[in-house]
């Protein structure tokens, strides 16, 4: 067999024609990583509203809130008139005092079987309604009227409510031969320190945008039996208080912000202020605006690797930033959130919150070894009316 000379050069060598096996590769000691803020939502909730234990993977929750103080009409009335017909009756009992916003007139009910129709007298004890009032306008429930040495009325209360989240569990293998540990790096944290430490990341941005877009599930079809769950995300669990901007132009001013804001906050109670999360779209437009109405005071402290920014209405102030999930990448960059971090909480079941498994023994053999991040989490949001979910931002 012929002895291989190599090839011969004639004149002067050339970069390209030397073995590129005698020259040292051009690489920096340290491999980039690009995970900046890659799970802000997720490290809010947890560092402000916490974590709570659960014992089932569907853990229920109770909430109380108190009986509204207002109805709403749902038939016109007209001058006299000696009935009211309003949505929740319920609320209504006899010798109330009632007060049709629109025409400030004040009445007392004079009824003691209150249906979704009953009789009213003017305040003074007497005579019909003096003042037209239109449909679906709002009758302000000021309590009983007691008058002198009659008994106490009869007691009436509401009852809490039952509510319940879906805890999900989540896995992600890492996986490396003994060959390709043993054999030298330029970068001494690749191969398995960089995969688990990259694998986090990507497991923690996932759960991230589930707290977002999860669908509350609970299924046994697709592993034929066993259970699958889904954790529900703040876009099932925000009910309440739903901004569309689409059809204003989709531009969101402090005014609109300062909207947002009376409706979470206005008669609902909960925290002083809000936490808002905002996409792509909605950031751009607030880094847009008139620089005094952003207020991002110097030497405050910045936390959980995210910054954040002050923003002031008149119904308290947002604590604002910007998450990287909500951008055209996912379809969601025109959404923004307003929470009450006080009444969000992360759930795990107990005995099992996300970790890291190093050597997996029944995984692992000679010649490979195997990690895994694996746990359960979930979210529990209470009182949905104190939150709100906003899109259409352009």
């Amino acid at each position: 067999m012929a002895i291989d000379t190599g090839t011969v050069i004639d004149a002067a060598v050339r970069s390209d024609q030397i073995n590129s096996g005698g020259l040292p590769i051009d690489m920096e000691a340290k491999t980039y990583k690009l995970n900046p803020n890659a799970y802000p939502f997720e490290a809010l909730v947890r560092a402000i509203g916490g974590k709570k234990g659960c014992d089932q993977m569907k853990h229920e929750f109770r909430e109380r809130r108190l009986i509204p103080g207002s109805v709403n009409l749902t038939a016109a009335v007209a001058v006299g008139d000696s009935t009211l017909t309003v949505d929740n009756p319920t609320f209504i009992k006899n010798d109330m005092i009632l007060v049709i916003a629109e025409t400030e007139e004040v009445l007392l009910v004079q009824d003691t079987s209150i249906t979704s129709t009953f009789d009213v007298v003017r305040l003074s004890g007497s005579g019909t309604i003096q003042n037209a009032a239109v449909n679906g306008g709002a009758v302000i429930i000021c309590g009983e009227s007691h008058a002198e040495g009659e008994e106490v009325p009869a007691a009436h209360t509401n009852d809490s409510i039952s509510r319940f989240n879906y805890i999900m569990q989540k896995d992600r293998r890492i996986s490396v031969t003994d060959i390709e540990e043993a054999i030298k790096h330029y970068d001494e944290s690749e191969k398995r320190d960089s995969d688990r430490a990259q694998a986090f990341v990507e497991f923690k941005r996932e759960q991230d945008l589930l707290m977002y877009v999860g669908k509350g599930s609970r299924e046994i079809v697709s592993a034929s039996g066993p259970r699958r769950h889904c954790m529900s995300g703040v876009m099932e669990q925000f009910t309440e208080n739903a901004i569309d901007l689409s059809g204003a132009g989709g531009t969101l001013t402090l005014q609109t912000l300062t909207n947002a804001m009376s409706l979470a906050v206005s008669t609902n109670g909960g925290s002083e202020g809000r936490y808002g999360m905002f996409g792509v779209n909605a950031w751009r437009q607030i880094s847009a605006w008139p620089k005094e109405y952003l207020r991002d005071q110097p030497g405050e402290k910045k936390t959980w690797g995210t910054s954040i920014s002050k923003i002031i209405t008149g119904f308290g102030n947002v604590q604002a930033t910007y998450d990287r999930a909500l951008s055209a990448s996912y379809g969601l960059a025109d959404r923004f959130f307003l929470m009450d971090l006080e009444h969000i909480q992360q759930l795990y079941l107990n005995g099992a919150p996300v970790r890291l498994f190093m050597d997996i023994p029944n995984l692992s053999g000679l010649h490979s070894k195997v990690d895994a991040i694996s746990g359960t989490f979930g979210l529990q949001v209470e009182f949905p009316e104190l939150h709100v979910a906003g899109k259409g931002v352009k």
